[in-house]
């Protein structure tokens, strides 16, 4: 007697190919989301409109604070990034308590948060600070002319710089002054979180990577979001 032969299942199917996110036509792979942390890093710190020139940096010398800063340096031999600062400034007297950070980034287009552990080195008098200071146009100097430091209580609205100065074109001549003032702050990267927010609905869902500086490369991990 023959009997019916067993249905046989349909194959499993595949899970679609994933991608990088903003539009990206590469795999989404470790290999990546590395490169592409690199590139917009590096985009943020050469394009004043790039989505991660801006960063959130966080500091646990004292009170733990956060505070924006603008993203000015970002090389990858080894991996370092650099802002500047007013050395009169609180977040100044935090680096020189502990010098470990955090910068967190964000593209609200690509729905995509790098959070950076960093630690700090800080650089007032030396060559590296002369060649940045150099490096910056005369209207970002001129903040450094402010004759008290950053968190001074004050009457009401100022800018803080002297009289005769508030609203006048910043001039090589002029904001010079403001060089004892100024400060590079340079942060070894230790390792980067790399999160990407799926959109509301999406089937997906969220992606979240992990790497670690050994010394001579990144290595990196999936996590779970």
């Amino acid at each position: 007697m023959t009997g019916t032969p067993p249905t046989k299942s349909p194959p499993a199917e595949s899970p679609p190919a994933e991608f990088l996110p903003g539009g990206d036509s590469r795999p989404l792979t470790l290999d990546a989301v590395r490169d592409d942390c690199r590139r917009r890093l590096a985009d943020g710190a050469t394009r004043p409109r790039a989505p991660f020139r801006l960063a959130i940096l966080a500091t646990d010398g004292g009170p733990a604070a956060a505070r924006m800063v603008v993203l000015r340096q970002a090389t990858f031999t080894p991996p370092t990034l650099a802002f500047h600062t007013d050395r009169r400034s609180p977040k100044c007297i935090a680096l020189a308590t502990d010098p470990d950070i955090a910068l967190v980034f964000h593209d609200p287009g690509a729905c995509i948060q790098l959070r950076v552990a960093a630690r700090t080195t800080l650089h007032c008098d030396d060559a590296a600070a002369e060649a940045a200071w150099r490096g910056t146009p005369p209207a970002s100097r001129l903040p450094y002319l402010a004759e008290a430091p950053p968190g001074t209580p004050v009457d009401g609205p100022t800018g803080g710089l002297p009289d005769g100065l508030a609203g006048r074109p910043p001039e090589e001549t002029l904001v010079g002054a403001g060089r004892k003032n100024f400060a590079l702050v340079v942060c070894a990267i230790r390792a980067f979180d790399w999160l990407r927010l799926a959109p509301d609905g999406h089937p997906a869902g969220h992606r979240r990577a992990a790497f670690d500086w050994n010394g001579s490369r990144f290595t990196g991990r999936w996590l779970t979001p």
